[in-house]
């Protein structure tokens, strides 16, 4: 089985995520909505009505589960999110009507009615759609799965460096859904998807989880013919970058240690045993990550109140290939990251 594989679903909705390019408009689908409406800051209840009906006309054509009406539906109304000069009134009229509708789209069981209700989700500009995508992020399909991923991170950060916060209730639901999504992730690329989540999230709370799917996640990288460390390697150093922005001096830091520490002992044994024909194959991430993860303690050490002696730099060793050596240096670690201040949190080493 091909892990990196994706579903037609999936590879649909990559495309239109992240180029958000739309086929040619067909006559089928919804007829536009006036101009003068789209600009109005003073909507009527009867604008409102005329609107809702137009919506409701192309998230109908999605729910059909048709194809062709379920392209129309979705390019009109990705069309009407993406108005040019429309009113912030008629943006919010949009949303009001669109998110609990998508949020029934999500429940179908046509796999396509989700991906594209995803995808048209992921043009709201607001926070609020986030609560009606999180169920998607945990759906039964790797294709809806990595699309409510990746339009979450378009709605968190949809573009030139703005952030959107969640609430911290609507956050708390998400990160429950994704802790438990992302443990039991199947498919390398959605994972991805998902630890690039935790990651724009950008609070200690999605940091923690992103530490909690690491370390849950680290048995399944025992078999070195398996899995790359190229996922949970990058995960720690985006993360690593972001606490040495701000600053971070604290447990979380400790964290990342900890479990840098994990994954860069485990590589170093996989390294020490390989045979030679599968050393090739599997050694250039698991070398990446036993440099990345000595680099990270040797600078952080210190810096976080360690009083040890700091064991020998790998890098000779790991340049003639020395993994053995290499492993016994990084088993030094083991011992410094079990005593003060390191001991005594949850995730502390305990072998």
């Amino acid at each position: 089985m091909n892990r990196f594989r994706l579903s037609p679903a999936t590879a649909l909705a990559a495309c239109c995520l992240i180029v958000g390019s739309l086929a040619p408009f067909s006559g089928r689908a919804a007829a536009d909505v006036a101009p003068s409406l789209k600009s109005s800051e003073n909507l009527t209840p009867d604008n409102v009505t005329a609107i809702n009906a137009q919506v409701m006309r192309a998230v109908n054509q999605l729910k059909s589960g048709l194809p062709d009406d379920i392209s129309f539906g979705r390019e009109w109304l990705i069309k009407e999110l993406r108005t040019p000069g429309a009113s912030v009134a008629y943006k919010n009229v949009l949303a009001r009507i669109l998110l609990p509708a998508a949020e029934d789209l999500l429940k179908s069981p046509n796999i396509q009615v989700r991906v594209n209700a995803v995808m048209v989700v992921a043009w709201v500009p607001s926070v609020d759609a986030a609560a009606t995508l999180a169920p998607g992020v945990g759906d039964k399909s790797e294709g809806v799965r990595f699309a409510a991923c990746r339009a979450m991170r378009k709605i968190i950060e949809p573009a030139g460096g703005e952030h959107r916060n969640l609430g911290a209730e609507q956050e708390n639901a998400l990160l429950v859904i994704l802790h438990n999504a992302a443990t039991k992730e199947s498919n390398d690329l959605v994972f991805s998807e998902m630890v690039d989540l935790l990651s724009v999230i950008g609070t200690p709370a999605s940091q923690n989880a992103l530490l909690s799917v690491l370390d849950d996640r680290l048995p399944g990288y025992a078999d070195p013919s398996e899995k790359s460390f190229k996922i949970p390697a990058g995960g720690i150093s985006t993360l690593y970058r972001k606490l040495l922005q701000s600053g971070e001096k604290g447990a979380v830091m400790m964290h990342v240690m900890a479990t840098a520490f994990r994954y860069e002992r485990l590589a170093a044994q996989q390294l020490a045993v390989l045979p030679k024909d599968a050393f090739k194959k599997a050694s250039g991430d698991r070398r990446d990550m036993v440099i990345a993860g000595d680099k990270l303690l040797r600078a952080q050490y210190k810096a976080m109140g360690g009083t040890g002696t700091l064991p020998p730099d790998i890098q000779g060793q790991a340049s003639l290939d020395h993994w053995k050596d290499v492993q016994g240096m990084v088993n030094q670690w083991g011992d410094l990251l079990k005593v003060a201040p390191f001991a005594g949190f949850p995730w502390s080493l305990k072998n």
